[in-house]
């Protein structure tokens, strides 16, 4: 018997030993990935996509192939900035993918990384390869020295907006555009309604290139310690060979990048360690917020405002998309939850349908009317739809060079009957009442169904405007002067009161504090609405009980039913794109009213 109790002890000593060591282990690798060197140089690689979400828990987040955040960037400087272990930075310029707003968000990170007076070194093998390098120049320009290749240039070439019209080959082809449009600067149906830029058109794109530029040049002013009329003659002059750029003061040296990194790590110390920024942010202890901090909710929309977004739309891709089903669930889950005392709404949007954008409208305004505030930080646009449901907020930021306005809005449909009647397509069907044929687009519009249609764009372009005027305490005379679909930037946005504030997520922030009467020192506990689900979670897709627990996790297939009913009239227009597209040109059947 004694046999038995010493084979039991020894099997229990087996079991605690192995607990034991599992948990030294589990102490020694959580100590080791939060230990950093003493010293250290960081470098940043800027290539590929720069977004402002990232995709939920897949298979590419396991395989490391997700796209960089902007948030992720930023803060990530902003700790290395304040990290005296930290040295210096040697920013490497590669191909990223970034917007306008996003590439400002950055610049200001820069910026302020600078100030610290520690190393920040912009190296590259060109700005712009036979093409422009504007954007990226701009960024670099925060640096405190800039250095590209021999064999590398210097883009700066100025900006040229251009858009097709297709309009005669439409006419050729007997295709028909029965489109309408509220106002003179909505322009984005032109293309098909016109064979040249209008004189509202001009107007309008002149002024955002001419805005965009000044921009442009008063950072790399600032950033180069040049006269703004210096700057204004490199991009008349441009673009420069890398010699004849450092001939003129635009970079401070002609190296290849293994010379530009012996330098700096000379001046970091030999004892630094390079370090890339993603890995040093991984290895970060989080913040923790100050003791008994609000909290804060931080919800996004990026993309084209859907009602519902279908289930493969992807952040940073060209079919993400603003899902106004999930962006509204968040809010009122952001609204009802007693512990969240404000929303930061983070929008980049285009635009998109005036019905998803009425009803992300409407979260916002009931959430700010049941005394929660809600800053909105516009991102790289929050135009038309976007702007619609930015209108109520309590108050608005955007970047300068964010593209928003565009409070119009247009709706109609493209007839392809007599170009499907020259290519031997004929249609024929039957329908139980007048107008069930209005949105087909084998048949022109009656007199009455064309007045209808203008009826409904009044309407709508109406209650955007009388939403707008509300939101921004702002007169009907004054909002209609603004409106008329015509798209500003940032600081022209705030010069017509459209927005409060220039700047970023750190400016949004500093409102949020305001609004919460904390000090500027609190640290804010940030929560997401949604929380990011993980991989399993997303592969075992639990429903939710019922529209009221959705939450923060809107339920996709609550669209499937719409998807069902849209479907034999979708598959008409489908029919109408490919005999376009045989005769290479890429459009949309039917358009539905639309604030984009």
């Amino acid at each position: 018997m004694s046999w038995i109790l010493y084979v039991l002890a020894g099997i229990g000593s087996l079991i605690v030993a192995a607990l034991l060591g599992g948990a030294v282990f589990w102490v020694l690798r959580r100590l080791r990935r939060h230990t950093l060197p003493h010293e250290i140089l960081l470098e940043l690689e800027l290539h590929g996509p720069i977004v402002e979400r990232a995709p939920e828990a897949s298979f590419a987040k396991l395989l490391g192939t997700d796209p960089t955040t902007i948030g992720n960037l930023t803060r990530a400087l902003d700790r290395a900035k304040d990290d005296p272990r930290v040295k210096g930075i040697i920013v490497n310029f590669g191909s990223p993918v970034i917007a306008l707003g996003h590439a400002q968000e950055l610049r200001d990170a820069f910026v302020r990384f600078r100030g610290s007076k520690k190393l920040l070194v912009a190296t590259t093998d060109t700005f712009g390869e036979g093409g422009p390098g504007n954007l990226l120049y701009f960024l670099a320009s925060a640096c405190s020295a800039i250095y590209v290749q021999s064999s590398g240039d210097v883009g700066l070439m100025g900006l040229r907006l251009e858009q097709p019209f297709i309009k005669r080959a439409l006419d050729t082809l007997g295709v028909q555009a029965r489109i309408g449009q509220r106002e003179s600067y909505k322009n984005a149906p032109n293309m098909f309604l016109e064979t040249g830029l209008t004189e509202a058109h001009k107007t309008s794109l002149s002024g955002l290139a001419n805005s965009i530029m000044s921009e442009l040049t008063q950072g790399i002013a600032a950033g180069r310690n040049r006269p703004v009329p210096e700057v204004e003659r490199w991009f008349n002059d441009g673009p420069f060979t890398a010699t004849e750029a450092l001939a003129k003061g635009i970079i401070d040296g002609v190296r290849y990048r293994d010379e530009v990194y012996d330098d700096v790590r000379k001046q970091a110390g030999e004892k630094a360690h390079l370090i890339y920024l993603d890995r040093y942010r991984a290895k970060l202890r989080p913040l923790k917020p100050t003791k008994n901090a609000p909290v804060v909710a931080v919800v996004r929309g990026s993309g084209a405002v859907q009602r519902h977004a279908a289930s493969e739309s992807i952040p940073g891709r060209a079919n993400e998309a603003f899902d106004a089903s999930s962006v509204t669930a968040a809010l009122r889950a952001a609204r009802r939850d007693e512990d969240v005392k404000a929303v930061l709404f983070r929008i980049d949007s285009p635009g998109g349908s005036y019905v998803a954008a009425d009803s992300v409208w409407r979260e916002v305004e009931a959430t700010r009317l049941a005394g929660k505030p809600v800053i909105v930080s516009m991102v790289n646009a929050a135009a038309s739809g976007g702007y619609f449901a930015a209108a109520p907020a309590t108050k608005v930021v955007a970047q300068p060079l964010t593209l928003t306005g565009s409070i119009g809005v247009f709706g109609g449909k493209v007839v392809f009957r007599d170009l499907a009647t020259k290519l031997g397509v004929d249609f024929d069907g039957i329908q139980t009442h007048a107008n069930a044929d209005m949105t087909s687009p084998t048949r022109d519009y009656t007199p009455g169904q064309r007045a209808e249609l203008e009826t409904q764009l009044d309407r709508i372009y109406d209650d955007f405007l009388g939403k707008v005027a509300t939101g921004r305490k702002l007169t009907l005379e004054e909002t209609r002067a603004v409106a008329q679909g015509r798209v500003w930037t940032g600081r022209e946005a705030l010069a017509n009161k459209l927005v409060d504030a220039l700047g970023g997520f750190e400016k949004a922030i500093e409102l949020v504090k305001v609004e919460l009467k904390v000090t500027p020192e609190t640290r804010l506990a940030l929560q997401d609405f949604p929380s990011a689900k993980s991989l399993w979670e997303r592969v075992r897709g639990t429903p939710p009980a019922n529209s009221e627990k959705l939450g923060v996790s809107a339920y996709v297939a609550l669209g499937l039913v719409e998807v069902i009913e849209d479907a034999q009239r979708r598959s008409i227009a489908k029919l109408a794109q490919r005999l376009l597209a045989a005769v290479g040109i890429e459009c949309s059947g039917v358009l539905p009213t639309r604030l984009s």
